[in-house]
């Protein structure tokens, strides 16, 4: 992924817990920005020591090396996001000089990071359900990064790749991976080029990337999943793809069309073309043929402990109503039962919802009063198999 080519895909949610995602599910979903929930944010060392494990564990270099520098503008750059009362999802990878804090370091990191997820003590990844960013943190050729909490450069590549182009997957042969995953990130997700309309359960997204120094361009020919039970119906997009084409690092994506089978073993095949390039959309040439063929293995679902009410807690209803002359909103769960849900903020925008913020419960019926600007709002809750939605609310602040 190029310097700059990484411009208006920011990420609404983060991680879906690898440990506990279960077919047919997503999982509970961490904060947009500004700290974690389940403990001590981590430092921007740990940060890029757990991006190396996570890389490590998956057969992909992992050797990046933390550029300070990096790291303290991405600390401007959120520091200055914050100030003004969160993202600009009109511009999202850039500063306003006009307004407060701005820096020319915070705004050069803000168009060369993936943004608004944050480590927690969890060591997950917090882009992994948005595969656009993921993408990037996982590029082979990444050798260098900065981090700081809802920030995370993307753009350091190594420039000396290895002359013969070099295969790899996520997840990587033998691995193992969550059999389901719901993409959240903005201002789309890979799967809505291919007929998966947003917010859509899936299988995990199946990255294979071509890392050399002739590897600018893949195009994919051919593309098959199968498991115990037989063919797998996937789909795929990649460096043609008709508007990802320059957003996506060098290599495709296969996003299986359903949650797969938990605790199951499955094989992938690829097969297409890798060229050298500028551009992919214009100017590729010298295609050669390129083939990545792997085995990996999807997580058990999760197993609700049977002495533990919380974990059969299931609300029957989510209620979102403006409060304080229509200035904020007012979110309720019935039941709530002492369990603890996720519950996103949504924002009608450009005749579709946007993610605006994310917010827990604590095992009470009322779950929080946010202070939000003016507009049309919605609550949902992802449950085990299915995403509850509140009425629409407006606010008239």
């Amino acid at each position: 992924m190029g310097r700059g080519l990484i411009k208006y895909l920011v990420v609404l949610l983060g991680a879906l817990p690898l440990a506990t995602a279960t077919a047919g599910s997503a999982a509970a979903l961490p904060p947009v920005s500004g700290g974690s929930e389940e403990g001590q944010i981590v430092s921007s060392q740990q940060a890029v020591n757990l991006l190396n494990a996570q890389r490590a564990a998956h057969g992909l270099p992992s050797n990046i090396v933390e550029n300070p520098a990096w790291s303290d503008a991405c600390a401007k750059h959120s520091r200055y996001v914050k100030i003004n009362g969160g993202m600009d999802y009109s511009n999202p990878h850039s500063e306003d000089p006009s307004l407060p804090g701005y820096t020319p370091e915070g705004a050069e990191a803000a168009g060369n990071s993936v943004l608004g997820g944050t480590y927690g003590s969890t060591g997950e990844n917090p882009w992994e359900s948005a595969p656009l960013h993921l993408m990037g943190l996982l590029a082979p050729g990444l050798v260098e990064t900065g981090y700081a909490p809802g920030c995370m450069w993307v753009t350091g590549l190594t420039t000396t790749p290895p002359a013969v182009t070099e295969t790899y997957t996520y997840p990587g042969s033998g691995a193992t991976i969550y059999p389901s995953e719901t993409a959240y990130e903005w201002p789309y997700q890979p799967g809505e080029f291919v007929g998966i309309p947003d917010n859509t359960t899936t299988g995990p997204y199946l990255f294979v990337f071509a890392h050399g120094s002739d590897a600018r361009c893949v195009r994919v020919s051919n593309a098959s999943l199968a498991g115990p039970a037989g063919s797998v119906d996937v789909r795929h997009v990649d460096n043609f793809t008709d508007g990802l084409a320059n957003f996506m690092s060098v290599g495709a994506m296969l996003i299986p069309r359903h949650p797969l089978d938990g605790a199951t073993d499955y094989h992938a095949v690829v097969e297409g073309t890798v060229a050298r390039g500028y551009d992919c959309e214009d100017a590729w040439w010298d295609p050669k043929p390129i083939r990545w063929e792997w085995s990996f293995r999807t997580s058990a679902p999760a197993t609700p402990d049977p002495t533990d009410k919380r974990t059969h807690a299931r609300p029957q209803k989510i209620r979102l109503r403006p409060v304080h002359s229509h200035s904020r909103l007012k979110v309720d769960i019935d039941p709530n039962g002492g369990a603890n849900w996720w519950v996103r903020i949504l924002k009608r925008q450009d005749g579709r919802w946007v993610h605006e913020k994310a917010v827990k419960s604590r095992g009470s019926r009322h779950v929080a009063v946010i202070n939000m600007p003016k507009g049309r709002y919605q609550a949902r809750v992802i449950l085990a198999d299915q995403e509850m939605k509140s009425r629409p609310v407006n606010l008239r602040r």
